[in-house]
Formats: C-alpha cells, sequence, structure tokens
C-alpha cells in the first residue's frame, strides 16, 4: 500500500525522461525527503543503482544534507528495538507495522482523506512530505489528520489536540512524526552497528497513560523459547509523573543481567528543565520506579513568537511584511487573523503556516 502511495508520490515528485528512459535529475531536497520516509518504512536501503553518479550514500551529498542523512539513518538504528517489538507483534496478531489511518479509525471519514499518512507501530503516527518546500517560506508541508487526543512531534515537541485536520509545515531536514499520548519509543544507546539486544537504553516517552512491553530474543528460529519482555509503565495526573521499568520476564539468558537507562520525558519540565531519569546497571529481574512532582508540560513560545518566526520567514520585500504584520500582531481571535491575513494578501503557504502554529500547543 504505501511503494503505492507515499513512494510513488515521491518518485513523481520530479521526474525527467532523459534517452527514454526515467532516470530522474539531482534534487538533494527530494533524497532527504525519500529518505526519510525511509526510516519509517519496514524495510530501508539506500543501494538503488550500480551507477557512479547516481550512488545514495550520504557524503555524495552536500554539507547540510549529508549531515541530516546521518542524524535519519542513525535514528533508524536507534529504533530496532521498538520495529523488532512490532514485528513480533505482527507475528503474533496480524497488525503490520505500517497501516493506514482507516485501519485504526475505521468509523472517521477523515482518516480515508489522508492515504500517505500512516501509523508506525503502535505509537507513532507518521506523515511524509512528498511535494517541494514552498518558495514563499522555504518549508516543505503535508496535509495531515489529527486523530481525536494529545498528539506530539517527536523531534519539535509541537503538541495538537484532535480531531483537526491541519497543513503541517517543516523544514528540509525534518518530517512530522507524531506520538500519542503516553507514547514510549525505547531506543537502543549502543554505539556501533550491532543488532545485539542493548546493553544501554534511551526511552523517550510523552505524558499520559500508557505502557509498552520490550519484546527481545535469541534471533534464532526457536526464538519463542527464548523470549525476553520488559514492560515499561507511564502514568501521569495532576501534575505527577511516575515512570515504571518493570522486571523482565522469560528467558533472561537473551538479554545483559544489567543495563542502563536514561528516560527522557520528552513533553514534560520539572524546575524548568527536561523530566530526564537515568540508571546505571539497572538489574532487569528487578523493578524500578522513578516519580516526579511538579511535572508540567512544557510550554511553548508566546502567540507573538509564533507568527514573527513564521512571518519572518517569508520570502518578499521586508518593509511589506513589517506593515501587515503591525497590524495582525493586534489581532487575538484566530478566526479574525485568518480572514485579516486573506484580505492583506498573505499567500496561502504563509496563512497555513501561521495557522499550524497557533492550533499547536
Amino acid at each position: 500500500y504505501f511503494t503505492s502511495t507515499a513512494a510513488n508520490a515521491a518518485y513523481s515528485w520530479w521526474s525527467h525522461d532523459i534517452g527514454g528512459h526515467q532516470l530522474g535529475i539531482r534534487d538533494d531536497e527530494l533524497y532527504i525527503r525519500w529518505l526519510q520516509y525511509g526510516v519509517f518504512s519496514p524495510i530501508m536501503r539506500l543501494h538503488s543503482t550500480n551507477l557512479a553518479l547516481l550512488g545514495k550514500e550520504p557524503w555524495k551529498y552536500s554539507g547540510e544534507i549529508r549531515r541530516a542523512a546521518n542524524e535519519w539513518l542513525n535514528l533508524r538504528h536507534r529504533l530496532i528495538p521498538y520495529i523488532y517489538t512490532m514485528d513480533h507483534r505482527t507475528h503474533e496478531d496480524g497488525i503490520a507495522l505500517c497501516e493506514p489511518m482507516y485501519y485504526t479509525y475505521p468509523h472517521q471519514n477523515q482518516a480515508y482523506e489522508v492515504p500517505n499518512q500512516y501509523m508506525f507501530g503502535s505509537e507513532l503516527m507518521v506523515c511524509p512530505i512528498t511535494s517541494p518546500n514552498s518558495k514563499k517560506i522555504l518549508m516543505g508541508s503535508v496535509k495531515a489528520w489529527i486523530p481525536q487526543g494529545r498528539w506530539t512531534d517527536i523531534f519539535n515537541l509541537k503538541s495538537y489536540e484532535g480531531e483537526k485536520t491541519l497543513e503541517l509545515f517543516r523544514e528540509t531536514s525534518e518530517m512530522p512524526v507524531l506520538a500519542k499520548e503516553g507514547a514510549i519509543i525505547p531506543l537502543s544507546s549502543d554505539e556501533g552497528n550491532s543488532c545485539a539486544n542493548p546493553q544501554s537504553f534511551e526511552i523517550w516517552a510523552f505524558s499520559g497513560n500508557g505502557s509498552f512491553t520490550l519484546i527481545e530474543d535469541d534471533g534464532t528460529v526457536d526464538f519463542k523459547n527464548h523470549t525476553a519482555k520488559t514492560k515499561f509503565d507511564i502514568n501521569y495526573r495532576n501534575e505527577k509523573l511516575i515512570f515504571t521499568i518493570n522486571k523482565a520476564e522469560g528467558d533472561l539468558s537473551v538479554i545483559p543481567e544489567k543495563r542502563n537507562y536514561k528516560i527522557r520525558i520528552r513533553d514534560l519540565e520539572n524546575d524548568g528543565n527536561e523530566l530526564v531519569f537515568t540508571v546505571e546497571n539497572a538489574s532487569v529481574a528487578e523493578t524500578h520506579v522513578f516519580s516526579a512532582e511538579n511535572a508540567k508540560r512544557i510550554a511553548g513560545e508566546s502567540r507573538e513568537e509564533r507568527m514573527e518566526r513564521i512571518l519572518s520567514r517569508w520570502q518578499r520585500k521586508s518593509l511589506g511584511k513589517e506593515i501587515r504584520y503591525m497590524t495582525l500582531k493586534k489581532i487575538t481571535d484566530n478566526k479574525m487573523l485568518y480572514k485579516k491575513m486573506k484580505l492583506l494578501g498573505i499567500p496561502g503557504d504563509v496563512l497555513n503556516a501561521v495557522k499550524e502554529e497557533l492550533e499547536c500547543k
């Protein structure tokens, strides 16, 4: 399904016929969007050609694109514990790693109107950007449907309260990947390219009530008899956060006896700092509980700061922008603001980017 929608949408981005063959053209922006989509696909591979000048290795690209590619590829490797657990779910329950939105929300009409958007496992919702950046603000965008509940972008920490449909704008090096309320995402912190069960974890968690059971095995055909399960729980109520690493169950010989954990509650702060718990050499045969009082959701920028940041990106003469901004910043009602922006001739891409900023938290 996704090979024929999101991937094909990206492929048709800029197609160029050379000698009767669809070889495409060199485009760094398209490359990084293609790579981002690959990170959140069941299989990710860069080796798509044996032509010397069409290689997809990161070091064949400019500095900014190369750095972004390295970060995305490293993230993919760190996601192995999450992806492997979801693959176990596929084997046991028949739930695919990637599923269209209408599988999870079959009775919501909007779920059928976002063909490129999909769930990536139980915790994440992915909205690939498959069209070129806007020339007005130099950002890419995608129409996204936000289901009911709180969803938080795992990268820029923008939070959205559903249900609503929004156009999401991102830098070339970013793509919208939203975590549901109470999501828990285990990432490997081991160095190198090993796929062994990790010695160290960095766990990304998001405020709410949720749980995630990490599944690890010995990698053999007899994995069912050599599987360990570790359940993580998160509970958040009245600004009190409790995170629990339950003792592992099953065949503990397939995982290290002790592990290092860094637990990052991505959307909460305590005394002005991101809420982080760290424990080294934690026995996997024991339960570990972490708690914090006065755990508040991270406050975003002010309304004026958000408008200013987007309008400053608008690619046009500065005086014209400033005159319009002086009028717009006095308007506090969103509907009136969007109407005024249209009357002032502000392009749709700019208006929609401002709308996203004001509709998120």
